[in-house]
């Protein structure tokens, strides 16, 4: 779309954003007619502990620099799609959480 070149685009909870769907190291997120996917390609990651309620209970596993995807839609229409090896990937899969 022309007139969104250099435009910046802004994505966040308090502009009604949200977790779509999660899986398989990937991750989809929408805001209004703004879609962005997220892949993790490739994992250089390591299991950290992380606080739950004041004690250090919950596993993450953060790759600070890594292979990702990356794809971003207005209204259906690709903006930018692109993959890196310079990624940062931070993840928390657990039974229990729901989205």
């Amino acid at each position: 779309m022309p007139g969104d070149i250099g435009k910046e685009y802004r994505i966040a909870t308090y502009l009604g954003a949200r977790v779509a769907d999660i899986q398989n190291k990937a991750v989809r997120v929408i805001q209004g007619t703004l879609k962005l996917d997220v892949r993790l390609l490739e994992a250089s990651g390591r299991p950290l502990k992380a606080p739950a309620k004041g004690d250090m209970v919950r596993t993450i596993h953060e790759s600070a620099s890594c292979r990702a995807s990356y794809r971003f839609c207005k209204e259906g229409r690709p903006l930018f799609a692109f993959e890196t090896d310079r990624a940062s990937f931070e993840f928390e899969y657990c039974s229990d959480c729901t989205i």
